[in-house]
Formats: C-alpha cells, sequence, structure tokens
C-alpha cells in the first residue's frame, strides 16, 4: 500500500490540491468546529507536540481539535455522510487504523471518486492548488522586517486611548511597537521593500506579482510578539476594532497577522511573547500577547512573564522554558472565568445531573453541549458559562503538566476572591485587577518574588543533600 500524508487525506475531501511543492502547511475549514479563518491548519512536516515528535497531523486554534490524518479523515468523511443523509462507515474496533487507511488508499487511487457536498465546509482559498506557502524565515529576519514595518506605522487617538486605558504609559506604549494597522499598506511595503529589508518568509506578508503586499484581513492595532531576551520581534497579534466585532458570529477579538494561504506566504506559527524579568527564574504564564505584556509592565519588568497564544497552545512556551532546565518557579495565570461567577454557580451541580442523566462524563457532556450549539447556531445556551470554566479550568490543568515536564515548580494564582475563595466575578485578567488595583502591585509583587525564592531554596537544599 503506497504511503500517503495528511495533504492526501485533504485532497480525498476536496480541502486540498494535490501539488505538494514546498508547501509545509494546508489551511482549510476545522471538521469540528467548522472556522475557516486561517484557524485550522495541517502540516506534512515533522513537529514536536506534547513532548513527542509526530507528522500529518492537524489543529484548530480556536477549538482545540486536533489529531492524526486518520481522525480528520474519519471527522470529514462522517460529516460529509450525514450532511447528505448516508450511513457513515463503521471504522470502530481494534483494526480501527487499518480500516481507515484502505479507506484512504482505495479513494486515493480512484480516479472516478469525488468527495461528497459539505455545505459548512468551504476552501477559505480559491487557488489552493497552486498557492506556495513558504517556510518561515529566521526570527532575526523577521525582526528586522517587522521593526522596519513598525518604523513607518502610526498609532491612532482610540487605539492609543485604549492601550491607555489598560495602565500602559504613552512614552511605553511607543516603544513597545504597538501600531495602527495601515490604511494603505502597498505604500508601506514598497518603503520596506526599498530600504533593502527582505520579506520572503515573514509571517504576515505575501507576493502578489512581483510586488510584495500585508495579508490584513481586519482593522485595528498591533501587538508585537518578543523574545525580550534576544530582543527580537517574532510576530504579531492584531487586536481588531470593537466596532468591526459588531454581529460578527465569532468574536474573536486577536488575529494573527498571518499570511497563511496566500502566494508565498507563511503562517504565523502561533508564537509566545517571552518578557524577561529582573528576577528571570519567577515566571508568570498567562492566555494573550496583550495581557502578558499589561503584566509585565504593571509589575514593572520585575518577574519573567510568558504569554502564549491560546490555551491550547502549550508548545509555543517549550523554547523559553528549556532555557531554565527546571531551575525556575512557574505561577500559572489563566483568566479568573475558569470559575463561575456568583449567580452561575448552580450550573456545575446542573450539568453533572444533565451528564449523568446523559449517561456521559462531565467532559464528554461539554463537548455534546458545544457540538449541539454550534449545529443549531447558537452564541448562547444555557450551559455555556460551565461549559467555558470547564474548558479553560482543564486546560489549565494540562498546562500545569505540561510546565512540570520541564522540572519546573508551580503555583495556581487567584485574585477577586471572596472569603471563601471564590471569585467575584468582577476582575478577569490578572492585567485587570493590577490595573484597577493599583496599592496592590508593590505587595503582589513581594510575595511572588519570596514565595518563588523560597520554594527554588528548598529544592536546592534537598537535593544537595541527597
Amino acid at each position: 500500500m503506497a504511503e500517503f500524508t495528511i495533504r492526501d487525506v485533504l485532497t480525498i475531501h476536496g480541502l486540498a490540491g494535490r501539488n505538494k511543492g514546498q508547501a509545509v502547511e494546508i489551511i482549510f475549514p476545522c471538521p469540528e468546529c467548522g472556522a475557516s479563518d486561517g484557524a485550522c491548519s495541517a502540516t506534512t512536516k515533522k513537529i514536536k507536540r506534547n513532548g513527542k515528535v509526530v507528522k500529518n497531523v492537524y489543529n484548530c486554534k480556536r477549538c482545540g481539535s486536533e489529531g492524526s490524518m486518520f481522525k480528520l479523515h474519519k471527522l470529514l468523511t462522517t460529516k460529509e455522510c450525514e450532511q447528505n443523509g448516508l450511513p457513515a462507515p463503521d471504522f470502530s474496533g481494534p483494526n480501527e487504523l487499518k480500516k481507515l487507511a484502505k479507506d484512504i488508499h482505495v479513494k486515493l487511487n480512484d480516479k472516478d471518486y469525488s468527495p461528497l457536498p459539505v455545505h459548512s465546509l468551504t476552501t477559505p482559498c480559491e487557488d489552493n492548488f497552486s498557492t506556495q506557502i513558504f517556510e518561515g524565515a529566521s526570527d532575526e529576519k523577521c525582526s528586522i522586517a517587522y521593526r522596519a514595518m513598525i518604523r513607518r506605522l502610526t498609532l491612532n487617538e482610540a487605539h492609543k486611548n485604549d492601550l491607555l486605558r489598560r495602565g500602559l504609559s504613552d512614552e511605553f506604549i511607543k516603544r513597545f511597537g504597538f501600531r495602527t494597522t495601515p490604511d494603505k499598506p502597498w505604500d508601506v511595503c514598497w518603503g520596506i521593500v526599498s530600504s533593502g529589508v527582505q520579506l520572503d518568509g515573514v509571517p504576515g506578508f505575501y507576493r502578489e506579482g512581483k510586488k510584495w503586499k500585508m495579508d490584513l484581513r481586519e482593522s485595528g492595532y498591533f501587538c508585537p510578539v518578543y523574545d525580550g531576551e534576544r530582543n527580537l520581534i517574532l510576530g504579531a497579534q492584531i487586536r481588531r476594532n470593537d466596532s468591526d466585532m459588531v454581529g460578527k458570529k465569532k468574536k474573536m477579538k486577536y488575529v494573527w497577522f498571518t499570511s497563511s494561504g496566500k502566494n508565498e506566504g507563511t503562517s504565523s506559527g502561533s508564537r509566545a511573547t517571552y518578557l524577561p524579568g529582573k528576577n528571570m527564574k519567577v515566571i508568570i504564564i498567562t492566555e494573550g500577547v496583550l495581557k502578558a505584556t499589561v503584566i509585565w509592565y504593571l509589575l514593572q519588568g520585575e518577574v519573567t512573564v510568558i504569554g502564549i497564544p491560546g490555551i491550547s497552545i502549550l508548545k509555543s512556551m517549550d523554547p523559553y522554558l528549556e532555557r531554565f532546565e527546571g531551575n525556575a518557579f512557574v505561577y500559572l495565570a489563566f483568566d479568573m472565568d475558569k470559575f463561575l461567577k456568583p449567580l452561575d454557580r448552580h450550573l456545575e451541580k446542573e450539568a453533572y445531573e444533565e451528564a449523568k442523566k446523559m449517561n456521559l462524563n462531565i467532559d464528554d457532556f461539554c463537548r455534546e453541549m458545544q457540538k449541539k450549539a454550534a449545529n443549531e447556531h447558537l452564541e448562547d445556551y444555557y450551559f455555556k458559562p460551565f461549559v467555558k470554566a470547564r474548558h479553560i479550568f482543564t486546560s489549565e490543568d494540562a498546562l500545569e503538566e505540561h510546565v512540570r515536564e520541564f522540572k519546573c515548580q508551580t503555583h495556581r494564582l487567584r485574585w477577586d476572591v471572596d472569603k471563601d475563595n471564590q471569585w467575584n466575578g468582577s476582575q478577569k485578567g490578572l492585567d485587570d485587577f493590577l490595573n484597577e488595583r493599583r496599592d496592590m502591585i508593590e505587595p503582589f509583587k513581594k510575595w511572588l518574588i519570596e514565595k518563588a525564592t523560597r520554594s527554588l531554596a528548598l529544592r536546592k537544599f534537598l537535593t544537595e543533600t541527597e
């Protein structure tokens, strides 16, 4: 049986071209949540995921769906059959992988085979058969390009006020590189190229004919992603304008500056931002590039802050944790809506009761609620606060487990809590808490450093006396 790749699986379902070229990433609509904005992608390259080297895998940055090419084929086949009123093939059993491999092989080599139509899956890139996706440029090359871009951009008053509201200073905002997306991006590209800076392989830029262009799918302001230890800008997220999110089905506040799916374009890679502090071994990990930047600034650069781009994208912080070789203390600071607000706390008991009636464990119950809401195009549903809280809480479990693989000590932070250590429901993010409770910054900072220092010293003592 001939070898095949995840690109071939997508080809079977009409979602990718057969031409491999130099492509390393294929963008396609997510079979679980339907995201078609570049959030879901597959790769034929070897990558490290959850501590293992794998290839021919896919991942959706919106809903967290991920897996092998066999899982993807099963999902797509089932979806096609369901929407066309046909029974789905039964791949289950001890020989499931062999059955799936055989099905892929047969369809791949059947010249008369054509995929069933699926209304909710549409390829976002019409020229997918000829699009060439480039491997990313080096971090140094990307940083040069992004700095050249920032020098040619300004920050409008509305965006500046939004950043000031978050607690950043005027001087820091300018120095850090926050800028408004341009109205005339072609002028910016021309200026960058004219200065001798190369854009091939830099996420966010692509070639149309002989001209380089910026792939600005959204308007807002750029939030730079840094490797602060090397003083490099690795990429950028765009904080979308609030006005652009009105009436949108998926109100994603942040999108990547990426050129995935464009000719000679490059994926952002979903990099984490890394801001080293004076006490480098005292680390806070939170979700979000801008959130991490605000926390680092409000704590006056005293501790290291890592902002991962999503609660499911844990591998993005691996290059930074590896530098400490276990000699670091990590505070986990995911948003407090991992706990229910006072008015929603009754949902937890009701969710467990409902899951029991449906003969499901609580995580499967949450997935069923999400799928039902997606199928019925519901933005809000009764159990949504609990489902969201459960997702964040289990993601923090995964984060803690992942961090401990690097031999680091961990502690989960809580803030804005009542006497029973339950969330008051006001300040969701650690950045919100620090900005609104400036009186708490100094004692909080002192507590962070002292607790971490004691724990690291104790570990060192115990290690030396073994």
